[in-house]
């Protein structure tokens, strides 16, 4: 519903079908109140304000924990890639628009009790236009990452996905070669919420989706590799045992570290 500009929506915790090619073509170009109130008519609106009044427009979405706040998002992204006049060129930064989110989400979201794929990070995303109106550039600043995640979960809670991507996921020789195994149970950093499993999560296929997005965003395969290198490096630190002696403590398991120097 619309309370003058400002439309109130509702998570339904399941998908209606009000997001299809068909409903992006009625709702461009048509006046705010002409058609049901729909997040495209916003997107549409924040659009047309920009080219007629040639000034920056902001979309600003809250709302709690579930309430579908990163779906929005991405619903706008969509709205515009499929919407706003493309070259070649501007095909290439839609993609790239549509894939960062995945990525975004791997490294900052959570299973938490409240929402299977809860963002444990604020962000500000812009999205740059030319002057006939078509996507040339976009600039993501996330903040507030809950880092405290990675070490400590909550019961029936998750790390962030991308831990359990790599594991579920990972290529046998990727996994060898991060000395990691196909087993989240062996990771303390992984199993302190309970529930390394989600019914509703599928972390193999989700890997495939990252590793796609991480190339299309413009990681080369060195980059990528560091990156997965510091994501295992994370799991192998949590494993470190420690003992004590004599009041001093020391390192009881060299094979983590092995890892972790390397």
């Amino acid at each position: 519903t619309y309370i003058g500009s400002v439309l109130v929506s509702v998570n339904p915790y399941k998908d209606l079908e009000i997001y299809t090619k068909n409903h992006m073509e009625r709702y461009r170009g048509v006046n705010f109140y002409e058609v049901s109130p729909h997040i495209y008519a916003v997107s549409d609106n924040a659009y047309r304000s920009m080219r007629t009044e040639r000034k920056d427009q902001c979309i600003l979405i809250s709302g709690e924990s579930g309430a579908g706040k990163t779906e929005a998002s991405k619903k706008i992204l969509q709205y515009y890639a499929v919407t706003c006049p493309a070259s070649e060129q501007v095909q290439t930064i839609k993609d790239r628009l549509l894939q960062s989110n995945p990525v975004l989400e791997a490294f900052g979201n959570a299973k938490t009790l409240r929402n299977d794929n809860s963002s444990r990070f604020g962000k500000y995303m812009d999205i740059q236009f030319d002057f006939k109106g078509a996507p040339v550039g976009g600039h993501i600043i996330n903040y507030l990452l809950e880092k405290s995640r990675v070490v400590h979960q909550n019961h029936g809670e998750r790390n962030f996905h991308i831990f359990y991507q790599i594991i579920e996921g990972g290529e046998e020789d990727l996994l060898r070669r991060l000395g990691l195994e196909r087993n989240t149970q062996q990771y303390q950093y992984l199993v302190k919420g309970n529930c390394p499993k989600v019914s509703s999560i599928s972390d193999r296929s989700d890997w495939k989706v990252v590793r796609k997005a991480l190339t299309v965003i413009g990681f080369n395969d060195d980059e990528v590799e560091e990156l997965l290198n510091i994501i295992a490096s994370v799991l192998h630190l949590g494993n470190v045992q420690y003992s004590e002696e004599e009041s001093y403590t020391h390192i009881t398991s060299d094979i983590q570290i092995k890892y972790l120097a390397r």
